[in-house]
């Protein structure tokens, strides 16, 4: 948590700002990436066998998308003007 006002500010808006990018893609991102491990497994079943590695890393993304937005949101309650903490 910054000390500076000013440095507490730029963070929370950089915070919103990543914020309204990840709640814009909150319901597309996490289905594009389980869309994308459907294909790889379609591809590593008829193709080369390496592409069973992508499979779980799209699925990490999946889930990680909801999360991150989950930390971001709890990064922009915590530098909130009304939040605990701040002086």
């Amino acid at each position: 948590m910054p000390d500076d006002p000013d440095e507490r500010e730029a963070a929370l808006e950089l915070a919103e700002d990543h914020l309204r990018v990840l709640d814009r893609q909150r319901y597309w991102a996490p289905a594009l990436f389980v869309l994308c491990a459907v294909l790889a497994v379609g591809v590593a079943l008829t193709g080369p066998a390496w592409v069973w590695g992508t499979v779980p890393v799209w699925l990490a993304a999946a889930v990680g998308h909801s999360y991150l937005r989950a930390r971001v949101h709890r990064r922009v309650a915590l530098l909130a003007p009304g939040a605990p903490g701040r002086d």
